[in-house]
């Protein structure tokens, strides 16, 4: 369509229901008549990046508040310490068992619900519209964070445990809230030029970013109450919600969003012969069932990369990765002691893997349908006897090869620029790769093979943990 079209377009569509009666009843015909009117031409512009900074913000709104849920570990510490003395919430001598395991309980719990639920979502996507999954997902995760702030204000105490199994209800289901949002909303992406789905990464990346600069200030003693560390963490992780619900709303009340939503096609150049093929395919509708084996031939290039990518990277990152320690620890220092593993390993990764999520967006290599993807990603596996010679402690008799920290720095910095890289190259060209019609689904496959690398990565840690230790 030329410049101004959308309005002109709008205001056709009016005229033609007018003269055609009934809207409900001949919206179809409408439709077609408007389409076989209009010449091909270029779509509306994204002014000001507002469609890109919004699916940002949704990318943002999916993870921060998880990111901010795990990162408050000196609020949970605290409450379900040992009240029947006085004690420190660091007398490692002290703690009690749910102190010792909730991380694992977390960890657990949050894994399974979300390759639960992102495989139902991606299996019964085509029954619900998007705007159901979404909003009531989100919704639900709001619920979750204004519950958990006003637990920050409660006096748990006397009722430790009963804390502790709301709090690990409230881990699942936000873990699943948070999977229906992720294969919808790599969907959502789909719809989009490329570029879109790394605005949703990159926007994964600043949640990540953000936790791990939280961590750190918290570690400076800027923020001394637990209890108030707790309610800052959980009121803005409500905030951020909020906004990617605001964010979600606007995206189709755009010339842009609205253009791309009804003709998910303009990504080629036979858009208008596709927009009546994908007639229907907005974000508010529901769909016909998708034939998922046909749909995986198409992307299975992509899915299978994005799964080596996670597995690679949640092998290593953080069970190893968190374990390799300054060799000049025995200094002293605040550095190698207290900030090396939270700026080493935490920030560093997020920095690089928001640097390498960032970059997609204007360098796309290797190309769409490229062999060369999925070898680069196979490629990664070298990092893991990479940081496996790096001095991980504890360890066996394998012997630390790379013993100074400049070592570990740089292999961070290319592991963390690597995976926010070649996932987003994964994440872009998946969706694309299946029929116009059916490119939500091809972005749900996507999410749910990076999910399964998540999980299989996380598995594989465990062997790779005690294989260091034990050798």
């Amino acid at each position: 369509m030329e410049s101004g079209s959308v309005s002109e377009a709008t205001s056709d569509v009016k005229e033609l229901r007018g003269n055609m009666g009934s809207y409900n009843d001949d919206e179809e015909k409408v439709t077609d008549q408007l389409l076989d009117r209009t010449d091909s031409g270029t779509p509306p512009s994204d002014k000001y990046y507002m469609v890109y900074l919004m699916m940002t913000m949704l990318g943002l709104g999916q993870l921060l508040p998880w990111n901010f849920f795990i990162t408050a570990n000196e609020y949970f510490t605290y409450k379900l310490r040992n009240t029947s003395h006085n004690a420190s919430i660091y007398e490692v001598d002290d703690k009690t068992y749910l102190q010792i395991t909730f991380e694992n309980w977390f960890s657990v719990t949050s894994m399974v619900t979300n390759v639960v639920f992102v495989f139902v979502t991606s299996s019964i996507m085509h029954t619900l519209c998007a705007n159901v999954r979404m909003f009531g997902a989100m919704s639900t995760m709001v619920v979750l964070f204004i519950l958990t702030v006003i637990f920050t204000q409660v006096d748990t105490d006397s009722w430790q445990v009963a804390f502790f199994v709301i709090t690990v209800l409230t881990v699942g289901i936000l873990s699943s809230a948070c999977a229906v949002i992720q294969a919808s909303l790599f969907g959502l992406a789909g719809f989009f030029p490329q570029k879109y789905t790394s605005g949703v990464m990159a926007g994964q990346a600043i949640a990540g970013m953000f936790a791990s600069l939280a961590s750190i200030i918290t570690l400076l003693g800027t923020q001394d109450d637990p209890l108030q560390s707790g309610f800052n963490y959980f009121l803005a992780a409500t905030f951020a919600i909020l906004i990617a619900i605001v964010s979600y709303l606007a995206i189709p009340r755009t010339d842009f969003g609205h253009y791309y939503l009804q003709h998910p096609d303009e990504r080629t150049s036979d858009h208008l012969i596709a927009a009546k093929q994908a007639k229907g395919s907005g974000i508010g509708v529901k769909k016909e069932k998708p034939p998922f084996i046909a749909i995986f031939k198409k992307v299975k290039m992509e899915a299978l990369s994005v799964w080596m990518v996670f597995f690679v990277t949640l092998s290593l990152f953080p069970p190893l990765t968190s374990n390799v320690q300054s060799v000049n620890k025995d200094s002293g220092t605040r550095w190698t002691n207290q900030f090396f593993i939270p700026v080493y390993c935490f920030l560093m990764f997020n920095v690089g893997d928001l640097i390498g999520r960032v970059v997609a967006a204007f360098i796309q290599w290797p190309r769409r349908g490229s062999y060369l993807l999925p070898l680069l990603c196979i490629l990664r596996v070298g990092f893991i006897p990479l940081f496996l010679l790096c001095n991980i402690q504890p360890r066996g008799t394998i012997p630390v090869i790379f013993n100074t920290d400049i070592y570990p720095v740089v292999f961070m910095l290319l592991f963390a620029t690597t995976n926010g890289y070649l996932a987003s190259l994964c994440m872009m060209y998946g969706p694309q790769q299946a029929p116009q019609q059916f490119v939500e689904t091809g972005g749900a496959i996507c999410a749910t093979f990076l999910t399964f690398g998540l999980a299989v990565g996380s598995a594989f840690s465990i062997l790779l943990v005690s294989f260091i230790i034990s050798v």
